[in-house]
């Protein structure tokens, strides 16, 4: 027997669950989900899949909803499982530790996500940024790593634009940015963002600017939109005051698109974006190069009522996910494609295009595995505005081998967990 349940004085072994040796292979992709079939009656489970193999392994439970989170201790990873049968009191709450299935039923208490958010982004030194979102104005603070304010930050606008308060730290914590905005009921919602370096000190103001990113690579860039202004991207220097927002501009107004989702590559040097004709059926992605202000477009198509719903990056790689989708109205709708850049090779393709997919279909990208080589994706036949989000069936996507995988049923899209 394992000491892990002394760890918790509350807590009591349940099982020793014989789990396969690939589900704790660091070097295999294993997904966690909870969903259910419907031969010989209804069955619920936990499934985990090993999507190099398609191998599988389901945890029995009893019927009524199920959560689960990924976790780690100094013992090692786990994943937890929360039951409720009719009430909390009903239910259990186990800790299975994936090396050797030791399975610890601990107090029914609400389950978090892991990892839990932070409060605020810490910085390398452990000061953070942090908002009390109990007094007027949403005032803002320099933290130390124990919490304590050590400054107030200076607030030009004397707390005027408090509806939301966001902030974020520069690629290596030289600087961060507060961005407040405010919506008026007889004008345009504002949104200004405020630049501090470390020590707390204000050095910059920028109007109208939202969607504000930093380069991952570049502490001094930051990315924002304009939303007075057109909605023009800008690049700023907040260093030296430099500010690009004609870059991208230029090229629509060229080329008569609106273009919409910038976001950062992640080595810096090229910023994505995708557009739609101003009047026409033209939709694409493109690459706007820093160096050489260059753009590229690796996706132009003409196709009648297509377009990209959205693009989902793989953190800290080039790799770029896309969702291309058909949309004549509420009822005619559906996914067309999931299309992959890989900003390191050049090369685009659509693993999942029309002769995977139902005319109606509709596709929610759930994540990237972590090694970045496999798409969770949960799909909807036939589901006209898909309101409804349950009883959605499981694809995998292979992006190396282009290979589609189709599954059972999940409960609903985030009911899908890869293995950290």
């Amino acid at each position: 027997q394992t000491s892990r349940p002394s760890r918790t004085p509350t807590a009591t072994l349940a099982a020793q669950i014989p789990l396969p040796a690939w589900v704790n292979d660091p070097n295999t992709a294993v997904l966690l989900i909870y969903g259910y079939e419907i031969e010989g009656g209804f069955n619920e489970f936990f499934r985990f899949i090993n999507a190099p193999t398609g191998e599988q392994f389901d945890l029995q439970l009893a019927p009524r909803y199920g959560h689960a989170a990924w976790g780690q201790d100094e013992t090692g990873l786990y994943f937890d499982l929360v039951k409720y049968s009719g009430s909390s009191s009903d239910g259990f709450h186990d800790r299975i530790y994936i090396d050797d299935g030791t399975a610890v039923r601990l107090p029914i208490q609400p389950l978090t996500a892991t990892p839990t958010p932070p409060s605020a982004k810490p910085n390398g030194s452990g000061q953070a940024v942090t908002i009390d979102e109990d007094v007027a104005g949403k005032p803002a603070f320099l933290t130390s790593a124990n919490g304590d304010p050590v400054l107030a930050l200076e607030d030009p606008f004397n707390g005027r634009y408090a509806e939301w308060v966001k902030r974020g730290w520069s690629a290596n914590d030289m600087y961060f940015f507060v961005q407040r905005g405010q919506s008026f009921t007889d004008g345009p919602t504002l949104n200004d963002t405020l630049i501090y370096n470390s020590d707390g000190q204000l050095i910059a103001t920028y109007e109208n600017a939202t969607t504000v990113s930093w380069s991952p690579t570049n502490d001094q860039i930051l990315l924002y939109t304009d939303t007075i202004n057109d909605s023009k991207p800008c690049l700023a220097n907040v260093s030296n005051g430099q500010l690009d927002c004609d870059g991208i501009t230029l090229w629509r107004e060229e080329n008569s698109v609106q273009t919409t989702q910038y976001n950062w590559l992640a080595n810096g040097n090229a910023i994505y974006f995708t557009y739609r004709g101003a009047d026409d059926n033209r939709f694409g992605f493109c690459l706007f190069q820093l160096d050489s202000h260059n753009i590229n477009c690796p996706l132009q198509d003409d196709r009648e009522h297509w377009s990209i719903r959205r693009v989902y990056p793989l953190s800290d790689t080039q790799k770029l996910a896309m969702h291309l989708f058909y949309n004549v109205s509420e009822v005619e709708q559906g996914t067309k494609a999931i299309c992959i850049y890989d900003g390191t090779s050049g090369e685009f393709n659509c693993p999942v295009d029309e002769t995977d997919l139902d005319p109606k279909a509709f596709i929610h990208f759930t994540d990237w595995s972590p090694n970045g080589r496999y798409i969770a994706l949960t799909l909807h036949d036939g589901c006209p505005g898909c309101d409804d989000r349950s009883h959605a069936l499981l694809m995998l996507v292979d992006t190396e081998e282009n290979e589609v995988t189709h599954y059972g049923f999940v409960y609903y899209r985030r009911a899908v967990y890869w293995r950290p």
